[in-house]
């Protein structure tokens, strides 16, 4: 074996073992969410969702603001069928908001905690961190979840797929599937500010 051939290999090895060594297992990646989730206090975040459950697809845009204990401003809003929803919490509560119609509904609910909310980043967090048996995939660019759910009837949408950016740990897309594998709910995150300048006003009823 030449010489040159030798320092070839000894360069390859070396790089193999700084790969190796720069890559993070699924229990280093699991413990970065959690002090994530600790230290995340406000943030905004826009996305595409689709939903694969009716004859047609229906696709929604998704404005997501969030600011820690529990305030919550949600607006969905369908452009191809000019409606929009919107769900707030803040101190009075849980409000479905409907704008086109001048309507408000409030009702006495546990959400966002009592389920998986494929648009909320602590959501999804929180997927990954109570799921021992989930499945962790890394990519060059991507850190991919598969977990179990938490919905109330988990047996129609029992897995999803969650994907964040290796960079930041931030959310990508989430793909939420049936028994089948077959994907009935997926999310595309598009920009998003996790360290916004919120106060509880932007949460108010009025506004």
């Amino acid at each position: 074996m030449t010489k040159r051939l030798l320092l070839l290999l000894a360069g390859v090895v070396t790089v193999v073992i700084l790969a190796a060594c720069g890559s993070k297992s699924q229990e280093d990646v699991v413990n970065e969410l959690q002090k994530k989730m600790e230290n995340l206090k406000a943030y905004k975040v826009n996305a595409t969702m689709t939903l694969q459950m009716g004859e047609e697809p229906q696709t929604y845009e998704v404005e997501v603001w969030h600011k820690e204990p529990s305030y919550y401003r949600v607006n969905l809003k369908n452009a191809k069928k000019d409606q929009s929803q919107m769900i707030l919490r803040n101190d009075e509560g849980v409000f479905v908001l409907t704008p086109a119609l001048n309507k408000s509904f409030r009702f006495q609910s546990e959400w966002p905690k009592n389920s998986s909310q494929a648009y909320l980043y602590e959501s999804l967090i929180q997927d990954i961190l109570e799921d021992d048996e989930a499945k962790f995939t890394a990519t060059d660019n991507h850190y991919i979840f598969e977990t179990k759910t938490r919905y109330q009837n988990n047996k129609m949408l029992p897995l999803q797929e969650i994907t964040l950016n290796k960079k930041d740990l931030t959310p990508v897309s989430v793909k939420v599937m049936d028994p089948d594998r077959k994907v009935l709910v997926s999310v595309d995150f598009s920009e998003g500010d996790y360290n916004a300048s919120l106060d509880g006003k932007d949460f108010d009823m009025s506004k």
